[in-house]
């Protein structure tokens, strides 16, 4: 099977210019991994962890199942390393949709270091690029592309809380699994439990929260062209959102910019135009 570079297709590689950042280097790491299709290719999966100038230990946990055994991983100075947790996908992917589960991945690290969730099957690769504490928020908005089908798999989300007795609440932009389009409903999580969902297109639906947690959206095996291919990221709250980006081209056959308010009577403006393209 032809698959597409991935490279980020749709989630966009950007560059917020207003709004300072920290860098993706951190010590502490939330993660929630989405449930790919085996019919595609779902694994390989594994962690890439990286640590810039000095030496660095990492500590891999689920803290909402006491019966994975954490893993503590040694990171020479300067170079990366890839452990493989393929052996470990039923406790780690997350399904079925509308359930909690208690599969959210925790890494802490001795010093700043970068981390990597990938799925590096040939046919249906991606990385995720874990944002540390850049993916702890409270409020977010799900963007989505809208024009290619899913192949194998389905869109979703998944959200895994950082503290016990989290409320959420979840207002969906389309259908999903158990629950109606433009419904309204909340859960509570605890520490490393999960909610996933999925669904059609889901751009639109926000989470809200009351504590910190972290949002992975994924697309599996969408088709462009003659290839297919999973896409997906790891959501930036609206807090760090800015106004001012460079989408930056890969190699896909067709490829699109997909730009979601946050706000009403946002007006939109194309590389430096005096008249918005969009409102």
């Amino acid at each position: 099977m032809k698959y597409l570079t991935h490279c980020g297709l749709f989630f966009v590689v950007v560059v917020l210019l207003f709004q300072p950042l920290k860098g993706q280097t951190d010590t502490e790491f939330w993660f929630a991994a989405p449930e790919v299709s085996s019919d595609h290719g779902d694994r390989p999966i594994g962690l890439r962890l990286s640590s810039p100038e000095q030496a660095a230990t990492a500590v891999v946990s689920i803290p909402a199942n006491p019966d994975f055994v954490p893993l503590t991983l040694n990171i020479p100075a300067g170079q990366t390393i890839n452990f493989d947790l393929s052996s470990q996908i039923q406790r780690i992917e997350n399904f079925p949709a509308n359930t909690v589960l208690s599969k959210g991945l925790h890494i802490e690290a001795s010093r700043a270091i970068t981390a990597y969730y990938e799925v590096t099957h040939s046919n249906n690769p991606e990385i995720f690029l874990l944002k540390g504490s850049n993916a702890l928020g409270k409020n977010f908005y799900i963007p989505s592309q809208m024009h290619f089908p899913n192949i194998h798999g389905h869109e979703s989300f998944e959200i895994v809380a950082t503290r016990d007795q989290t409320t959420i609440t979840i207002t969906l932009s389309a259908a999903i699994t158990g629950r109606s389009a433009f419904s309204t409903f909340s859960i509570v999580l605890n520490r490393g439990e999960i909610d996933t969902q999925g669904s059609g297109s889901l751009s639109g639906t926000r989470i809200v929260s009351d504590k910190p947690i972290a949002v992975t959206i994924s697309d599996d095996s969408i088709r462009i062209g003659g290839g297919w291919d999973l896409t997906g990221d790891q959501l930036v709250p609206v807090e760090l959102l800015g106004e001012e980006y460079i989408a930056v081209k890969g190699f896909a056959t067709e490829e699109r910019v997909y730009i979601l308010a946050t706000e009403n009577n946002t007006q939109v403006f194309l590389d430096a135009g005096a008249t918005p393209f969009a409102t």
